[in-house]
């Protein structure tokens, strides 16, 4: 069992051995440490049946992504389980990494809506790494529910309703998510209702505390760029306006509306190319479908849908237009329940982002 002591500079634990606190890049000499206390660090990558902050005990791995660990586990006060993500030990502290896995927590973490995935808490394991303490989600991210040739447009309608209000809500309180895509949206069952969940917004930007992405910076995954973030152009919430169309139109027709054997190609495609009208795909779909993806993926964004609660409305307008099962969101001939129930509150006023 490797020892540990305490810091005397950042009050956490390092490897007894070390000269130097690799959070302060203080001195740390026998003179200016604390005595040594015992602590033993769990590793990160073997947490299961580790207790965290006297309440988290961390149960059976079970996911890992791009940037952390996700663990089941039990808050031992409560009784109730809930989802620990802790970020992967090849990063480091203070990285830009570890920044954008906090960023997840805080931008989430203030979006109260059954669409967006709830983040209950923010803590950091012994040796100084950041978890997140998230809703245990049980269910399938949207990407393996997609079928060639696309969903009926009832489905598409139920689905996208759910996604334009977490959207709307997020919007709402000033953060850009910019990385919608299918892996990012997920399909929760709770007590046998389907609930769409929004992911992962461990790249999103916060309007209200920085500006707006700097130029030259692209960050979001290739196929959901809009315009302005391939061309690494400042963005703001119309970014996700444009994914949410990919994503609509990927669900409709079965494959995105922009394609390339290579990233430039793709680039080329978003930056220069319009889309095919997904009627042209899907020979069942109106007219009116084919104009309002032309708005959706109009390459200048003032040419957009200005919010996401107007997106939404045209979009059930346009469905409706498929035939009577599409007439409202979670239509007849569905093979889930509506998310949760809507009311007149939900139909709040669409937040504009100049």
């Amino acid at each position: 069992m490797e020892r540990f002591v305490r810091c005397r500079h950042c009050n956490l634990p390092h490897v007894a051995s070390v000269l130097r606190c690799p959070f302060t890049g203080k001195a740390v000499d026998p003179q200016t440490r604390l005595p040594d206390d015992g602590v033993w660090v769990p590793s990160r990558d073997a947490l299961t049946g580790t207790l965290l902050d006297e309440r988290y005990l961390v149960g059976a791995n079970i996911g890992d992504g791009a940037m952390g660990t996700v663990y089941r586990a039990e808050h031992v006060n409560l009784g109730t389980e809930v989802a620990v993500k802790v970020l992967h030990s090849r990063f480091e502290a203070g990285s830009a990494a570890e920044k954008r896995f906090l960023r997840e927590g805080h931008s989430a973490g203030r979006i109260d809506h059954p669409n967006v995935v709830r983040i209950f808490d923010v803590g950091r394991l012994p040796d100084g790494a950041p978890y997140l303490v998230m809703e245990l989600l049980e269910g399938e991210e949207l990407s393996a529910s997609i079928p060639e040739g696309g969903l009926p447009p009832a489905r598409v309608a139920d689905l996208a309703d759910q996604l334009l209000r977490g959207l709307e809500q997020a919007h709402a309180q000033r953060v850009v998510h910019r990385d919608i895509k299918p892996d990012n949206v997920f399909l929760a069952l709770e007590g046998g209702v389907e609930v769409l969940k929004i992911l992962d917004f461990s790249i999103a930007k916060d309007q209200a505390a920085e500006a707006m992405t700097r130029d030259g910076e692209v960050l979001g995954t290739p196929h959901y760029l809009a315009p302005e973030q391939a061309a690494g152009k400042p963005v703001d919430a119309r970014v996700d306006l444009w994914a949410s169309g990919v994503v609509l139109y990927e669900l409709l027709t079965g494959e995105p509306p922009f394609g390339g054997d290579n990233f430039p190609q793709l680039v080329m495609a978003i930056l220069m190319h319009s889309a095919d009208p997904p009627s042209q795909r899907v020979r069942a779909l109106a007219p009116e479908v084919d104009a309002f993806f032309e708005r959706a993926l109009a390459k200048d964004p003032d040419e957009r849908f200005q919010t996401a609660g107007s997106m939404r409305t045209a979009l059930l307008h346009a469905l409706a237009a498929c035939g009577p099962d599409t007439a409202t969101a979670g239509g007849a001939g569905q093979d889930v329940a509506p998310a949760f129930a809507r009311t007149q509150a939900d139909d709040l006023h669409d937040t504009l982002i100049d």
